[in-house]
């Protein structure tokens, strides 16, 4: 049985790596996640002496090796998970509590607050928002990045049932288990409707962009990964941003008169 899941963990690697060298660069799944790395890096450089608070932080900054340099700001990272944060060396400030539920900072003592692949697993991101918009001084800015309730995975994922989910990850996509597989609801999250959430929580939508290769899931077989990946230059072509795969969003919070 070791044999046969050590047999079964090459071929599946070996499948992903040849995937993903077939497939140009603007077609791999993780372009808005690198979008969004260059976009926090730019906001750093903006201004000197900044709090910016990485909801869902981890164990990992992605977007510090984007950094010029600090500039002075102060990087707090908010999780649940006191073991993947007390791995964060990046972060020079820790909170351990949920976001969904509350952000445990004083209003307006906030200049960015940042997400990545975090607001998918929200029950409620109307409340959410409203605390981002709480935390958030007058013109701070929320940038967040996440997959959205109408790609493939996404809706694999609400169908099958917990157990099934997790075996699949471990069998299928051994080297990315450890970051998948967790409780996700998509609540809103498509464009119309983090749109419209971002606007009642009195944002004002900068930027967003959407992307609708994910293929990378079905990876583990290369002809499974040819049909998947017809399928999002499909949906690519059609331009329907509801079925989109991931969501990218730079949001300003409005002044109140």
């Amino acid at each position: 049985m070791v044999r046969v899941r050590a047999l079964l963990r090459r071929f599946v690697l070996w499948n992903k790596s040849l995937c993903l060298a077939l497939t140009p660069r603007r077609y791999q799944p993780d372009r808005l996640y690198r979008r969004y790395d260059r976009l926090v890096a730019a906001v750093v450089a903006q201004r000197a002496g900044q709090t910016i608070l990485d909801v869902g932080a981890g164990k990992w900054s992605s977007y510090a090796a984007a950094l010029a340099s600090k500039n002075a700001c102060t990087f707090i990272g908010l999780d649940l998970d006191a073991a993947e944060l007390g791995q964060n060396r990046f972060l020079d400030r820790c909170l351990l509590a949920d976001a969904a539920s509350a952000i445990p900072l004083r209003d307006g003592s906030v200049d960015v607050v940042i997400s990545r692949a975090t607001v998918e697993h929200f029950r409620d991101n109307r409340r959410f928002l409203a605390d981002v918009d709480r935390v958030l001084r007058p013109g701070g800015r929320l940038l967040c990045v996440f997959a959205g309730r109408n790609a493939p995975f996404a809706l694999l994922n609400r169908l099958l049932p917990a157990p099934v989910s997790r075996a699949l990850i471990d069998r299928l996509m051994p080297d990315r288990k450890e970051h998948l597989g967790f409780p996700a609801h998509y609540d809103r999250t498509t464009f119309r409707g983090f749109s419209r959430l971002l606007g009642a929580a009195g944002f004002r939508i900068e930027a967003a962009e959407v992307h609708y290769f994910s293929s990378n899931y079905f990876a583990f077989f290369l002809p499974v990964y040819a049909l998947s990946l017809l399928g999002d230059a499909l949906r690519a072509c059609l331009g329907i941003k509801a079925i989109a795969s991931y969501y990218l969003f730079v949001a300003t919070k409005q002044a109140v008169p």
